[in-house]
């Protein structure tokens, strides 16, 4: 390996342009810029992330724990469609306060440590609440999607077919299915 005497921003260009633009992509991807790891370039993304994750954590939150409480006060309110909307809620309640705490805590973890892999338990256990809950609420929103295109075609018939035992049934075997 060859000693190069360069300015410190000259042998950061030169360690760019041998690496993959795959890689500086994926270092881009995971806050990680592929210059200096000095105070700035560390710190800033880290402090943006925070103060976007906080603020929706607790706005997911409160948004749809008053919808369950909104379909729980009002049981008259209980429908095939507003069983897949209760559904939702419940998972994106569970986005607020397990998929965005534990991935604001592997941030933190890589903050701390200067570590931008995915190795260890919150990094993996991340990735799997995010990606599980995330399928999730768009296999929910498209089960809604096809219970609406039901109504519309189904029209008298739809009620006698799709009921409030069927849809839950049907959304029980989803969640196993995903996970």
């Amino acid at each position: 390996m060859k000693t190069y005497f360069l300015t410190s921003f000259a042998a950061e260009a030169r360690l760019i342009s041998e690496r993959s633009r795959f890689q500086i992509y994926i270092e881009i991807i995971f806050w990680r810029f592929p210059f200096s790891m000095n105070f700035i370039t560390s710190t800033v993304p880290f402090l943006i992330n925070a103060a976007f994750n906080l603020p929706f954590c607790l706005i997911a939150s409160i948004g749809n724990f008053l919808i369950l409480v909104a379909f729980a006060r009002t049981p008259s309110l209980l429908s095939p469609s507003n069983v897949f909307l209760i559904s939702l809620a419940i998972s994106d309640l569970c986005v607020a306060l397990i998929a965005q705490p534990v991935y604001m805590a592997w941030k933190l973890h890589q903050h701390m440590n200067q570590t931008p892999t995915m190795v260890g338990f919150l990094g993996k256990a991340s990735m799997f609440v995010s990606s599980l809950l995330c399928a999730v609420s768009f296999m929910i929103v498209s089960c809604l999607i096809v219970d609406r295109y039901l109504a519309v075609f189904l029209h008298l018939r739809y009620h006698a077919l799709v009921t409030v035992h069927r849809v839950s049934y049907s959304i029980v075997l989803l969640i196993c299915f995903l996970a």
